[in-house]
């Protein structure tokens, strides 16, 4: 089985209060359970509610990049026509046309930006430039940044890193995603546990640990049979990336049906394809997960 492509991060946004009219008590059966009013509790709601993140929802593209020396860093725009692109969700970042996707977990606190180590997947380039633009940008969106939002109709992100450099990204609204074809179902088994994604340049970042499955055999895997030896079954393999609708919790493997889209219009050295989460068949405890 061939390693399952990175994701480029999703970006969904839902949110709603819904009010409820609280039963009349006495046609409640008796073990009625009493649910609040979420209208009483707005006071607390309001004052519990996180801020709009102002980054997600926006596609930032590079528009200027200077060292601290005031010099155009010429090695981050190895590709004029496709500048790099970074996108943010749910606590994560994605850069996409660089050489491969990189991905990795971001935190805000106020005005400056905390990013963990970009991971990558492993595509091989054949423009030694390309090539040269990943190590880059891991290089210089890493760690505690500085941000800055300026602009109204046309917002623009001033990112400083600990070394002076300062990256200027412009933003733009999302563009909903194209697909072409049908989707695919497919079932993949997630095991409980995360694995070291075998990356000398992040040698501590965590990858799901993911196998398809046989259609066949979904029965199996929902239920936890031994499966050594078993051809319907292929081995753990990492998982750059995000499904779209799962979020994995440690300790707790699953199998998943999924849909997979293939993107018409891929960004130049992202995925070709977005996995997107159909139903939980099943989920145990890593004690009870068969190999």
């Amino acid at each position: 089985m061939k390693r399952l492509p990175a994701l480029v991060l999703p970006i969904l946004f839902a949110g709603c209060v819904g009010t409820e009219t609280p039963a009349d008590p006495a046609k409640s059966s008796p073990d009625a359970v009493a649910v609040p009013n979420p209208a009483l509790s707005a006071p607390a709601l309001a004052q519990t509610a996180p801020a709009p993140e102002p980054l997600a929802g926006r596609q930032w593209k590079l528009l200027q990049a200077s060292d601290a020396n005031g010099k155009r860093i010429a090695a981050l725009f190895a590709q004029a026509d496709r500048p790099l692109q970074v996108e943010f969700a749910r606590g994560r970042m994605a850069v996409t046309n660089a050489c491969n996707p990189l991905y990795g977990k971001y935190r805000r606190n106020g005005d400056v930006l905390e990013l963990e180590a970009l991971a990558s997947t492993m595509k091989k380039c054949h423009d030694p430039e390309r090539i040269a633009l990943d190590l880059e940008v891991k290089q210089r969106l890493t760690g505690k940044l500085s941000s800055s939002l300026t602009g109204n109709d046309k917002p623009r992100m001033t990112l400083r890193n600990a070394a002076g450099d300062a990256l200027v990204f412009l933003a733009a609204p999302i563009v909903p995603r194209r697909y072409t074809g049908t989707a695919q179902e497919i079932v993949l088994e997630v095991a409980a546990m995360t694995k070291r994604c075998n990356d000398p340049e992040i040698p501590d970042y965590q990858c799901l640990q993911v196998r398809e499955v046989a259609p066949e055999k979904a029965g199996d895997a929902a239920n936890g049979k031994d499966r050594s030896g078993d051809t319907g079954f292929d081995r753990f393999l990492n998982f750059y990336g995000d499904i779209e609708g799962y979020t994995h919790v440690p300790g707790v493997g699953s199998v998943l049906r999924i849909h997979r889209r293939k993107l018409a219009d891929a960004p130049v050295g992202g995925p070709s394809s977005v996995y997107i989460l159909d139903a939980v068949l099943e989920t145990r405890p890593a004690s009870a997960q068969a190999d």
